[in-house]
C-alpha cells in the first residue's frame, strides 16, 4: 500500500531478501528469525566493504518503488571481488510518494558499509537479510575497550537477551579503532524453531570492531551452506 505526502510502510520485502527469514509484518516492525554474522555469510553469496556512492530510484516489477543502490567496493569478504556492487531495495521516493519497509536496512549516500548480499550478479544484487545483513563502519580514537551488546539466543521457549559484554582492549591507546554497528532497531526477533513461543523486541543496535566482524566472515565454514 502507497499513500502520498508521507513515509509508508511496505506490506512486503523483496522476495529473494526474504527468503530466509519468515518475515511476519507488526504495527511498527517487522518479526523475523535472527541470523549471526556466520549464518548470513553462509547465505550470501557476497560480503563486502566499501562506500556508498549513489542510488537510482524508479518505479519496478508492478509500480513498486525501488530504489538501486551503487557500492565502490574497499574489500571483497567472501565471493568474486568486484569494483562495484549494486543492489536493490523496495523503498525509496518518486515525486511525493515514498516507501519503506520495516526492518530494512537505510542507505545515505558517502557511509562506510559492510554488506552480505544474494544474487547472481554483481549488477543486481539484494540485501541477504534486510536490514541484518547491513553493518556500519565508524572509526573512534583511542578506545580503551568496546561494549558490545550480544543479540539473543534461545532458551526455553522464549528468546532472552544477553547481557553487555567487555571487550578486551583493541588497540594501543593512539591506534584507531573502527566499529561495526548494525542497527535492529525496527525487529522484532522470532525463534528459529517452529512453536508458540512469545515475541521478544531486543536492543536496538549491536556493535562490535570492524576487525572481529572481519574475523568472524573469514572463519566461517562456508561449506556448510545452507539453504535460505
Amino acid at each position: 500500500m502507497q499513500s502520498k505526502k508521507g513515509t509508508l510502510w511496505g506490506a512486503a520485502g523483496l522476495s529473494l531478501a526474504l527468503a530466509c527469514l519468515a518475515v511476519v509484518p507488526q504495527a511498527n516492525a517487522t518479526t523475523m528469525i535472527y541470523r549471526s554474522i556466520e549464518e548470513l555469510a553462509q547465505r550470501s553469496a557476497l560480503v563486502v566493504e566499501g562506500t556508498v556512492t549513489g542510488s537510482e530510484t524508479y518505479a519496478g516489477d508492478e509500480g513498486r518503488i525501488t530504489t538501486r543502490w551503487t557500492v565502490k567496493v574497499a574489500r571483497t569478504l567472501r565471493g568474486q571481488p568486484a569494483a562495484e556492487v549494486r543492489f536493490e531495495q523496495w523503498a525509496g521516493t518518486l515525486g511525493d510518494i515514498t516507501t519503506q519497509i520495516p526492518g530494512d536496512a537505510r542507505f545515505t549516500q558517502g557511509e562506510r558499509v559492510v554488506l552480505f548480499l544474494r544474487g547472481e550478479s554483481p549488477e543486481k544484487m539484494y540485501l541477504t537479510a534486510m536490514g541484518q545483513a547491513k553493518f556500519t563502519i565508524h572509526g573512534g580514537n583511542q578506545p580503551a575497550k568496546l561494549l558490545r551488546k550480544a543479540a539473543i539466543e534461545g532458551a526455553g521457549q522464549g528468546i532472552v537477551p544477553l547481557p553487555l559484554k567487555e571487550l578486551a582492549p583493541l588497540a594501543a591507546p593512539q591506534s584507531r579503532v573502527e566499529e561495526a554497528v548494525r542497527d535492529l532497531a525496527d525487529i522484532a526477533f522470532a525463534p528459529a524453531q517452529p512453536g508458540a513461543a512469545p515475541l521478544f523486541f531486543v536492543h536496538g543496535v549491536e556493535r562490535l570492531s570492524l576487525s572481529e566482524l572481519e574475523s568472524r566472515v573469514f572463519g566461517t565454514n562456508l561449506s556448510q551452506e545452507v539453504a535460505p
